[in-house]
């Protein structure tokens, strides 16, 4: 889970860019609180995460979203899935 919750912090940080708010943006992507990451779905090469409006950032951002391909957990997975 941490994997997912660096690179969500990360990504939404460079999507939000000005509108990044450490105090929304910080809880809003912490790996100890699983229901931050409730709302997915999967494509056939990638895992989307749904963020609701102020769950990590300010109303005026709308809801957000961020995709994480598969290639980026080879580095995170035992065998025989780290292929």
């Amino acid at each position: 889970m941490d994997m997912i919750a660096q690179y969500a912090h990360e990504d939404l940080t460079k999507q939000l860019g000005d509108m990044a708010d450490p105090m929304m943006l910080d809880p809003g992507t912490a790996a100890t609180m699983p229901d931050n990451y409730k709302n997915w779905a999967l494509t056939p090469t990638s895992i989307v995460f749904f963020f609701d409006p102020y769950q990590v950032a300010s109303y005026a951002a709308g809801p957000q979203k961020v995709e994480i391909p598969f290639t980026s957990f080879t580095s995170g997975l035992a065998a025989p899935f780290d292929r």
